[in-house]
């Protein structure tokens, strides 16, 4: 038995406490509370204090793709859809070697600026031994993605076959999901069968989804970017399909993809009537403002969709050669840079790094705030002295980097070094 101290406990749940205490047994919360009162009714558990600090749930990346750690792609200023080409032509070139130290690196950049939990799409062939051992939580979505010589028949099969590898290795801190990646990349047909399996086998479900306008005109009129410059590049010229006259988002409702209550990433363009659709489907969202920004593709109506109590998740997409894996820097993209009609308070964005990132990847209810009986993912914070508990969650947001983090905890085990 463990008690962690320190003068604030940001449990995200429920308000700041001051000179607080965590007691941790095993690898979950049993207990939380003052200190003095829970030092005297746990007086055998070994202390473990953090002067001028604060604890809270570790962090949530709800959307990597870590193959990609080294790829920046080509110009300043690329077009989406030349970068994703030139995105998945780097993966076809990758060997094990590299998709093997991209997972190393990756892991070792996240835990050190305070992200605890992953949810990382690729492909996972020659992999799971290595993840297995990660002290990160990760939940793991092969992509559903076919191309070249690949049919999407061989992608489909081969993303179930990692989904069972990952079963069958029974890491407590290891789960599947499934990522097809994107509605105008899959027949329909596959769409639903992805979702009914999912649902069956109470996996979580993510998929792109209107990141860019050209999703529009494709799913209303089946042409435009979509249809005449990424189809033919990827070698599926001949596979258009009719007009749906729809939004994708009512595209993906029509064939039943929203019953999983799915993570989609992007939603930067929303017809007004996608919001309530959204909404009642109970459908996630990750946004990745500073990939969003660089490849420009808007972001999601924040305000809009906070107001609907649409959870919203943070990530870091695949640009991590560019920037970072620091879900504080996402934070503070948002904080600096958004309209303010539109930026989310700074305890807001705290929740979208942790609880809400926690929904999106289906573990809200064993990680993503401090609650007795969830799981001790957590991190320890250094903050000046003299700083008031009203301020700390705009400090935090503004000046946390991983020089400011004293603690990493996964399972209740301290990491260390990071």
């Amino acid at each position: 038995m463990k008690a962690l101290t320190a003068p604030f406990l940001l449990p995200i749940s429920k308000s700041i406490l001051q000179d607080g205490a965590l007691i941790i047994e095993d690898s979950k919360i049993l207990d939380m509370g003052e200190r003095e009162t829970l030092l005297s009714r746990y007086p055998t558990a070994e202390i473990e204090d953090f002067p001028s600090s604060v604890l809270m749930p570790g962090l949530v990346n709800a959307h990597t793709h870590l193959d990609l750690l080294f790829f920046q792609g080509t110009g300043e200023s690329p077009q989406f859809f030349d970068w994703l080409a030139e995105g998945w032509a780097h993966r076809e070139r990758q060997t094990l070697t590299d998709r093997r130290h991209c997972i190393e690196e990756g892991i070792h950049q996240l835990l050190n600026s305070g992200t605890t939990c992953v949810g990382d799409v690729g492909q996972y062939f020659g992999l799971v031994p290595q993840i297995i051992n990660s002290p990160l939580r990760m939940v793991l979505f092969p992509e559903i993605l076919h191309g070249g010589d690949i049919t999407i028949q061989e992608s489909y099969e081969g993303a179930f076959t990692q989904v069972e590898e990952i079963l069958a290795a029974r890491a407590p801190r290891i789960t599947p999901g499934l990522a097809p990646y994107a509605a105008y990349t899959l027949s329909k047909h596959f769409l639903r069968i992805i979702a009914q399996q999912t649902t069956e086998l109470k996996m979580p479900l993510k998929i792109h989804v209107s990141e860019t306008f050209s999703e529009m005109q494709f799913f209303y009129e089946s042409s435009g970017e979509i249809a005449d410059h990424l189809f033919p590049k990827m070698g599926w010229r001949h596979q258009l399909p009719p007009p749906h006259r729809k939004t994708p988002i009512q595209y993906l409702e029509s064939i039943g993809f929203l019953e999983n209550a799915p993570t989609l990433v992007g939603c930067n363009h929303l017809a007004d009537g996608d919001l309530q659709t959204l909404a009642k489907s109970g459908s996630k969202i990750v946004h990745a403002p500073r990939a969003s920004t660089h490849l420009k593709l808007g972001h999601p109506p924040l305000k809009k969709l906070r107001e609907l109590k649409v959870p919203i998740a943070l990530g870091t997409d695949g640009t991590a050669a560019l920037f970072s894996l620091s879900i504080w820097d996402e934070m503070r993209y948002i904080q600096d840079h958004y309209p303010d009609a539109e930026k989310p308070s700074a305890s807001e964005l705290l929740r979208m790094a942790t609880y809400e990132g926690a929904c999106a990847l289906g573990l809200d209810k064993k990680i993503g705030s401090l609650d007795v009986g969830k799981e001790a993912d957590l991190i320890a914070i250094r903050v000046p002295k003299e700083i008031k508990a009203t301020e700390l969650p705009s400090w935090l947001v503004s000046h946390v980097t991983p020089r400011e983090i004293a603690a990493v905890f996964v399972e209740g085990k301290r990491l260390n070094p990071l």
